[in-house]
């Protein structure tokens, strides 16, 4: 359920009755310059540039920047206790507990302060999570926020779906986008398909006169020539029938071995690095043209493009 703690009337807020957030009752309203100043506790979790951390001086004190603990728990009674000490005139506090925060969002949260007329304690959050939901129960800076250790968060805080289901988020102060940059690296160049052949091609041998065999290949036509016929000698050449031969056997391969990288040595150089070497760079070396080309050709277009957008203009 919704209460009303103010409404906006004549250029300033004005405060209703409400409970905020401490469960006291303010029946007085008027303008919230001089109401009761609200006492809120903050969380901030380090997080550079928008958060840092150094150490207090001997005094416990903080020369510079907002004095803040570092208790390394989310208990609320733990904390309560801690900022009681750190309030009395008996300061109790442990100096290791003591740090001074300072950074950009340490700035707004003192802006913020000064505008809306609150006073604060600071704190760095126990886990050092911004917040995830593991195990029935969110982590971080949301389990914080949830179980009323505190109630104002101030740091680099990133705006999702699943938080934003159980926190209030203000508008984003800051935006930033996020790039991943990878090697290119081109697929392997198709083998030449006399090195790959696998398939057997039948063959038809002819007897061309007497000792001269012709073979043709039926599959591409290959080994078309030509057989010149001495003048005087046109009877001389017995064509006998053609009938299919098998092919001459072929010399047993090995099985393709693999490099250490998975491509397949087609070539046995697997025992020559060097080798193997000069040609993955000739093949980067032809892909670098390749690039060149294209980005030449675009740069010509824009070119003529542009020529063509200036003459129309003049």
């Amino acid at each position: 359920m919704w209460t009303r703690l103010g409404r906006w009337k004549e250029d300033k807020v004005v405060m209703d009755y409400g409970i905020w957030p401490n469960k006291r009752q303010h029946h007085r309203g008027g303008d919230w310059r001089y109401s009761s100043r609200l006492h809120l506790r903050v969380v901030t979790l380090v997080e550079h540039p928008f958060v840092f951390t150094r150490e207090v001086d001997e005094d416990g004190q903080c020369l510079a920047g907002q004095l803040c603990l570092d208790p390394l728990t989310n208990n609320t009674a733990v904390l309560e206790s801690l900022f009681l000490g750190l309030q009395g005139l008996n300061d109790t506090i442990p100096i290791e507990f003591k740090k001074c925060c300072y950074g950009y969002c340490i700035d707004l949260l003192e802006k913020l302060a000064e505008d809306m007329g609150f006073d604060f304690d600071l704190y760095i959050v126990g886990d050092g999570k911004y917040g995830a939901y593991k195990n029935g129960r969110w982590t971080g800076l949301v389990g914080d926020l949830l179980s009323g250790a505190a109630h104002l968060a101030v740091t680099s805080f990133s705006i999702n779906s699943a938080r934003s289901q159980v926190i209030d988020f203000t508008s984003p102060f800051f935006s930033t986008s996020l790039g991943i940059l990878r090697l290119h690296r081109a697929l392997n160049s198709s083998f030449s398909e006399d090195k790959l052949q696998t398939v057997d091609k039948t063959e038809k041998r002819c007897n061309v006169g007497k000792n001269l065999q012709v073979p043709w290949n039926t599959s591409d036509n290959s080994n078309r020539r030509k057989l010149p016929i001495p003048e005087g000698h046109q009877n001389d050449l017995e064509f006998t029938q053609c009938k299919d031969l098998p092919p001459p056997q072929v010399k047993r391969v090995d099985p393709l071995q693999a490099t250490s990288n998975g491509k397949t040595d087609l070539l046995g150089l697997v025992q020559n690095p060097i080798v193997q070497e000069l040609t993955d760079l000739e093949r980067q070396i032809k892909i670098i043209k390749q690039e060149l080309q294209l980005a030449m050709k675009k740069k010509k277009e824009l070119e003529q493009y542009q020529q063509a957008n200036k003459t129309t203009s003049s």
